[in-house]
């Protein structure tokens, strides 16, 4: 997604049921190399960005997470309990939960790893060569002493009911893989300040990185604010070569009489689809030539009814960023001519098939059988 969400954007804080309490208990930590040596808020601060990461990576422990028959339970509730448009489309992927591992253990394809080269496990080591005033890991006795420490922490966790301990089909190991409780979770609303990421805090400036402070988006802050009332009603959908024919039927149908307020498409709406009154055209892209973006733009303001058009540059594309600085040879520029190959049979046949119908004067509509005899 490209939007923030509500936790990016400072309106949502999650906070771990028991995870103060269990940082202040001294005796849980009691010969546990470096997390003894920290107080009770560091260790909090500790725990709670390794739990931020595997919750912002899905690895939660609840029914609607699992692979089998959880999942297609809710599809079927949704389809009957709920209207077309908050159901869960027939060709619509769910993600599973996966699996954080502990190091040693064995992993599948989607599981994420807790060894010492791990996000997790580089931002430990860190922690500890600044505590400890030497490095940690990199040879054996270093790696035995990261085990150790991811070890005791994540034991403690499954001790006090934050993590799990389970093993969703096979090769996780005689252990099993790590999630998070769904109970554990505490939603709690945000005061408008995101909550920083120390695993991913830097950013690159230069030939270096240094760290950034997690900042919210204050359109997108307000948006979420202000605007959720009135987007109650409001359904879009896509119209793509992907979607089905009789689909993308219903839907240039649904758009016409107004049930749908958007219509998302590929450039397939350029080839000639009537779809009526359209206020507002946003491209995503800079077309390839002004010929495209007049054939894109021309989809608004039909009978000369007034149309907002925009188009988004993207910072990334070459291409984008030229005609941003010359957008003048994209919106007013010149259309070359086509060119045809007369050579080519089928291109004539179907040219002159046009223009027999054309002179013939039948109203065309969008059923054949109204104007063909099919014998």
């Amino acid at each position: 997604m490209v939007q923030p969400n509500l936790e990016q954007c400072g309106l949502l804080r999650i906070d771990y049921e028991g995870l103060v309490e269990l940082a202040s208990r001294a005796s849980a930590w009691q010969g546990v190399p470096f997390m003894e040596m920290l107080d009770a808020e560091r260790r909090a601060a500790l725990l709670r960005t390794l739990l931020d990461e595997m919750r912002r990576q899905s690895t939660i422990d609840v029914a609607c997470l699992k692979r089998g028959t959880a999942q297609d339970e809710l599809k079927r509730r949704a389809r009957e309990y709920l209207g077309e448009q908050w159901a869960f489309d027939d060709e619509e992927r769910l993600r599973y939960a996966s699996f954080f591992v502990l190091p040693g253990d064995d992993r599948n394809r989607g599981d994420f790893s807790l060894s010492d080269r791990s996000v997790i496990g580089r931002w430990l080591k860190g922690l500890m060569k600044e505590a400890l005033g030497r490095p940690v890991a990199g040879q054996c006795a270093g790696l035995a002493e990261y085990d150790g420490l991811i070890r005791a922490i994540t034991n403690a966790l499954i001790g006090d009911q934050v993590l799990v301990r389970g093993a969703e089909g096979s090769g996780q190991g005689q252990q099993g893989g790590l999630r998070l409780r769904a109970s554990a979770l505490v939603w709690r609303p945000g005061d408008g300040i995101p909550v920083a990421n120390p695993l991913r805090r830097h950013r690159g400036r230069g030939d270096a990185y240094s760290p950034v402070d997690a900042e919210a988006n204050p359109f997108f802050q307000d948006f979420y604010r202000t605007a959720g009332p009135l987007l109650g009603g409001m359904a879009g959908g896509a119209h793509t070569a992907q979607i089905r024919p009789d689909l993308r039927e219903q839907r240039e149908d649904a758009f016409r009489k107004g049930q749908l307020a958007s219509l998302f498409c590929s450039p397939t709406m350029e080839l000639g689809v009537d779809i009526r009154d359209l206020n507002a055209v946003h491209l995503r892209n800079v077309p390839p030539t002004p010929a495209n973006y007049a054939q894109r733009r021309g989809r608004a303001g039909r009978a000369g009814q007034p149309a907002l058009i925009l188009a988004y540059c993207s910072g990334g594309s070459g291409h984008d960023q030229y005609f941003f600085r010359r957008r003048d040879k994209m919106v007013a520029g010149e259309v070359t001519a086509p060119r045809l190959d007369l050579s080519n049979e089928d291109l004539v046949r179907s040219h002159i098939h046009a223009i027999w119908l054309a002179a013939t004067g039948l109203g065309l509509t969008e059923d054949q059988g109204s104007i063909l005899t099919v014998v």
